[in-house]
């Protein structure tokens, strides 16, 4: 039990942290952001040249992977903003700007898996019964320091709320002085660098290939309808809790394919609910 709900803890904390970027991208612009994870995978490739080629040291490796997947965050919106009055549009334009990402990847680095030391290695800790190994422990203190950093930041200060009043009412907002287009560009950096922050943190712990932000990603959207999609602190909550629901069905079946028909379930059922028990606010 106490493996189950470690690994599902750490599990959790990372497709907190993607859901958490799909959701602000969503609250802001009402668009999903199909690109989220391409980006994020983006940055863990930085990661993994800077921190294996390069011999550079993890926390600079690991920052120069988070600001390039924030600066592709912010080229995406910018890319597509002529067209932010119409979600649709964007949310297509997201598809295309996750197959160039694609492409541009396999092309530099290929298809095959990399691997990046972890670090912390050598850290074994116990918590309340739980056994934590470096590298989830930071996953888990990361997703959760972050979690509550966006938690304070949504109820005290004023860039929450003028980020409410432009994502309700875009028009008012500029007519009452709001630069809305910059809090769109804000918010899709902030995305992509949680992107970023995500793919860097888990590279270490898989062998990762270009396509691994892509599944990842797919569990993220998941944790980000269960909070509702506008639910900006609730979506670690709901990663948390996908992430200890696998974890679970993992240990009890050796069935392939079985967790991911579930999470498809899940989704559909959840998209069947009523309208007015979706939209939930932050």
């Amino acid at each position: 039990m106490s493996t189950i709900l470690s690994n599902g803890l750490v599990i959790g904390a990372i497709y907190g942290l993607v859901a958490l970027g799909i959701t602000l991208v969503y609250k802001k612009s009402g668009v999903l952001n199909f690109a989220h994870g391409e980006v994020g995978m983006v940055g863990a490739f930085v990661f993994y040249v800077l921190s294996v080629e390069q011999r550079l040291p993890y926390l600079v490796a690991a920052a120069a992977g988070v600001a390039t997947s924030a600066a592709l965050g912010c080229a995406t919106f910018l890319l597509l903003a002529r067209r932010r009055a119409d979600p649709l549009n964007m949310l297509i334009g997201t598809l295309a700007v996750a197959g160039v990402l694609t492409f541009v990847a396999n092309e530099i680095w290929g298809p095959d898996q990399h691997y990046v030391p972890p670090p912390l290695a050598g850290i074994r800790v116990d918590i309340a019964g739980l056994h934590f190994t470096g590298p989830r422990l930071l996953v888990l203190l990361t997703g959760i320091g972050l979690a509550a950093g966006f938690f304070v930041l949504f109820r005290t200060s004023r860039l929450a709320l003028l980020f409410r009043a432009s994502a309700s009412d875009p028009y008012a907002a500029e007519l009452m002085g709001v630069d809305v287009t910059r809090l769109d560009v804000v918010t899709w950096t902030v995305a992509g660098g949680l992107a970023g922050a995500a793919a860097v943190l888990v590279a270490p712990l898989v062998g990762f290939d270009i396509f691994f932000m892509t599944l990842l990603a797919i569990r993220g959207f998941a944790a980000a309808l269960l909070a509702g999609l506008t639910n900006v602190t609730g979506a670690l909550g709901a990663g948390l809790a996908l992430g200890l629901a696998e974890a679970a069905l993992t240990r009890q079946t050796t069935q392939p394919g079985l967790p991911e028909a579930v999470l498809v379930g899940l989704i559909v059922l959840f998209l069947l609910r009523p309208q007015s028990a979706v939209r939930r606010t932050a």
